[in-house]
């Protein structure tokens, strides 16, 4: 009996040898199966070419128990060839063929290994998309679970199908297309430099302001798309090299040097005056209990602050460092790290006053009078404001014929490049900083509402990229890779309802 069995089991083995050899896969492109897998015949997925690239959605403390995935076209499964600096996929046609009629799967942690890829099996390269926990993504997910068991939800995508949402969260989708243009062409090239930025977590970019704010397909508008397509490609480049492009809101009148923000030099990155630049003003007050414990947090070792100073101002202006005197000696904030530790939320830039005392709540004010002035440097403004008169009749007012008296202080209202602010500063010893400051971000590199001001004065993107950034040029980042451009089609299909009067609205490249 047991002879018997032997031998059937040992024809049986030499069938199936013979069978797996009329088996073998077909790939419309070749790419190696994964090893270990069974071998089916899966067509591999159309418009894998470019740059890919992963973006994590919730990471750290807001890791999810379980991720719903959902598709209808189904799912191609895969990994990523970590050799390409291109994020690669590599199918694995034994999972795609389980997966098969697959369109929902409920995901938890130790279902699949780490690194696993979901891609929508949509045939159209610019429509597949998949459903992470009810939110909307391009092209496809990836499989990430943490060292505490909960899943890291990560989009995989196309880079120019992140472009398309990134541009629409950093800049409002109503700024002119040449400020938009800029804001791809600076979004496309921090991107590139910034590729592992988040490799521990299993993605490269975060979809937050850390790295660039990205919410998927509900965030892409046909601005912000036409302004991708139409720099499709392109990126910002110093040297032969993809600059690391930095952008942020408002300069309040100067760009900083790279290195009086942080700490590399970046030849690109030289301050300037920005005549351009849109008045941003702010206030702030943090109590020095507030401060202190800001800063332990930080990892300063800090006792009760006694008073802090400004120690160290810019030629420009812009508070450099700031010395803190606190019952177990003294500590210094330097740089950015005066916006980091202070919030950057509520130390919105480095161009400050800093008193002890608050400024007159001009919003809230009780004003004794309502003057006419002839100052045409006050008022920049495009739109005039009511004002309520003495007779108690509304008057139609520009900006620039306004100003506000209380029984100490006038301000004339306007905004404009030139914004008259001036700096002072005092030693703090009452218990709470104030601060009066202009602008918003770190400094460096593009302030997004100038660039919408170039572009609403006539300049082009190009112009307003060479204006904020030095010595640079626009080029694709495939050459300064040394890769092939990707052939362009030669009929592109016409779109009568896009606003551009008829010009295609399709992809310029196929992949």
């Amino acid at each position: 009996m047991v002879k018997h069995r032997a031998k059937t089991l040992a024809a049986l083995f030499f069938c199936l040898c013979l069978l797996s050899a009329f088996m073998a896969p077909s790939y419309a492109e070749g790419p190696e199966e994964t090893a270990g897998t069974e071998a089916v015949a899966i067509d591999y997925p159309p418009g894998m070419g470019g740059q890919w690239v992963r973006i994590g959605i919730q990471w750290g403390d807001a890791a999810v128990e379980s991720i719903d995935l959902y598709c209808g076209d189904g799912f191609y499964a895969g990994r990523i060839d970590r050799d390409t600096v291109n994020n690669t996929f590599v199918l694995d046609s034994a999972l795609t063929a389980e997966l098969e009629g697959v369109t929902s799967l409920s995901l938890k942690a130790g279902d699949y290994p780490n690194g696993t890829v979901f891609l929508s099996r949509g045939q159209d390269p610019e429509t597949r998309s998949v459903r992470i926990n009810g939110k909307n993504f391009r092209d496809g997910f990836i499989y990430f679970a943490n060292d505490a068991g909960k899943l890291h939800p990560i989009s995989y995508l196309t880079l120019e199908h992140y472009i398309w949402g990134v541009v629409g969260n950093e800049m409002g989708s109503y700024y002119p297309l040449e400020a938009l243009k800029a804001q791809a062409l600076t979004a496309r090239s921090y991107a590139l430099t910034h590729l592992n930025h988040h490799w521990s977590a299993g993605f490269d970019l975060c979809s937050s302001g850390d790295c660039q704010v990205y919410r998927g397909l509900s965030s892409e508008y046909e601005s912000t798309v036409r302004a991708s397509r139409e720099t499709e490609g392109q990126v910002i480049s110093y040297g032969g090299q993809i600059a690391s492009t930095f952008y942020y809101a408002a300069s309040g009148g100067y760009t900083m040097n790279s290195e009086d923000v942080w700490t590399a030099v970046l030849p690109y990155a030289r301050g300037k005056k920005d005549e351009y630049c849109s008045e941003y003003v702010w206030t702030a007050a943090i109590s020095f209990t507030e401060l202190k414990a800001r800063m332990q947090n930080y990892g300063y070792e800090v006792g009760d602050i006694q008073s802090v100073e400004v120690s160290r101002v810019l030629e420009n202006g812009a508070v450099n460092q700031i010395l803190v005197h606190h019952s177990l000696g003294d500590s210094t904030l330097t740089k950015n790290n005066v916006m980091s530790v202070m919030g950057g939320s509520t130390v919105k830039s480095q161009f400050f006053s800093l008193s002890g005392s608050p400024e007159v709540d001009y919003e809230n004010l009780s004003v004794a009078s309502i003057n006419m002035v002839s100052d045409s440097e006050a008022g920049r403004s495009k739109e005039p404001v009511y004002v309520l008169g003495a007779d108690g009749e509304p008057v139609l007012l520009e900006l620039s014929e306004l100003s506000i008296s209380s029984d100490s202080e006038t301000v004339a209202a306007g905004s404009g490049q030139d914004t008259g602010f001036s700096f002072s500063h005092e030693l703090v010893d009452s218990g709470t900083l104030y601060f009066k400051g202009i602008g918003y971000g770190h400094g460096v590199g593009l302030p997004q509402t100038s660039a919408r001001n170039m572009a609403d004065a006539g300049f082009s993107a190009v112009d307003i990229i060479n204006y904020y950034y030095t010595n640079v040029e626009i080029t694709s980042y495939r050459a300064l890779r040394g890769e092939a451009e990707p052939v362009q089609e030669t009929e592109p299909e016409q779109d009568a309802s896009s606003e551009t009067g008829g010009e295609s609205q399709t992809p310029a490249y196929e992949w």
